[in-house]
C-alpha cells in the first residue's frame, strides 16, 4: 500500500514487487529472512535494506512519509518537497 502511493509520486525509481512464495530462488539469493523486506538497489547493486516495520513505526499503519524519507536516506529517491526532506 505504501510503496504503491510512493511509486506514483517518484518516477525516478523503479519499484518491483516479488511474491516470496513464488520466487524462492530470488528470496534465497537475496538472503531474505523476514517479510516484509525492501531491498534498495543502485545501479544493480543492493545498497540497503528495510526489514520489517520497526524503524517505520512498528506496524503496517505507519505514515507513508516515514517510508518515503527512509528511501530518500537510502539514496533511491529524490526529495520532491520540504516535507519529504524531514
Amino acid at each position: 500500500m505504501h510503496l504503491f502511493k510512493i511509486c506514483r509520486e517518484h518516477e525516478e525509481c523503479r519499484f518491483v514487487r516479488l511474491d516470496a512464495e513464488r520466487a524462492p530462488f530470488f528470496i534465497n539469493k537475496l538472503g531474505v529472512k523476514m517479510l516484509p523486506t525492501i531491498i534498495l538497489f543502485i545501479d544493480g547493486i543492493a545498497t540497503d535494506r528495510v526489514i520489517g516495520f520497526d524503524e517505520l513505526g512498528g506496524s503496517d499503519d505507519f505514515p507513508t512519509i516515514n517510508l518515503t524519507r527512509r528511501l530518500i536516506r537510502g539514496g533511491v529517491l529524490y526529495s520532491n518537497n520540504r516535507k519529504e526532506s524531514g
